[in-house]
């Protein structure tokens, strides 16, 4: 998956919805970036193909500077993800700068959220989920990130220098919308 920063005084990052017809975490806010394929020659074009193919920014267009320090599990799909970080220059214009929806069956919708408004405490939460997990969050008023992608965006805040003190104790129930229940499979039934 790719953090991808604008290469500005108030820098953003890119997410995605994912779309409803996908079979996993459907209706997520997400980092693009997806699964290896045999003719990638690392995981860094990986994720920058990856991200080619769900939001139209070319490689060639991305400057990485680096990986995060751990390769991760995600327990829910099982998944060992590695998180590149890299910078672009927004398209030139904080309204898009050229950011569109590829592949509607895979994404609905592209954003950029100021890494300022994730900072922000009043954005700050820990997701609670029905099953009893909880972590890091992001509510803000039309989308609430969570999960997998809450974590590492706590961190880039962390590790970049732009976290803010903020409540962890506010505990808010992740909204049905968001949840990304995995569509059924014909085993279940």
């Amino acid at each position: 998956m790719l953090v991808l920063l604008s290469d500005c005084a108030d820098p953003d990052v890119v997410l995605t919805t994912r779309s409803s017809t996908v079979h996993r975490h459907r209706g997520q806010v997400c980092l693009p970036g997806g699964h290896y394929e045999p003719g990638d020659p690392d995981l860094i074009v990986t994720a920058l193909r990856e991200t080619q193919e769900e939001v139209g920014v070319a490689a060639s267009q991305v400057k990485v500077l680096g990986t995060l320090p751990a390769r991760v599990t995600v327990p829910v799909s099982r998944s060992t993800v590695t998180t590149v970080v890299g910078m672009w220059d927004g398209g030139g214009s904080k309204s898009g700068g050229g950011l569109r929806v590829v592949d509607p069956a895979e994404v609905s919708q592209v954003h950029r959220i100021a890494l300022s408004t994730l900072a922000d405490p009043r954005t700050r939460v820990s997701a609670h989920h029905p099953n009893g997990g909880r972590g890091a969050a992001f509510d803000l008023p039309e989308l609430f990130i969570w999960g997998f992608t809450g974590h590492i965006l706590d961190a880039v805040l962390s590790l970049g220098g732009w976290e803010r003190p903020w409540d962890t104790r506010r505990i808010v129930e992740i909204p049905t919308p968001f949840r990304g229940e995995d569509a059924p499979t014909p085993e279940d039934g």
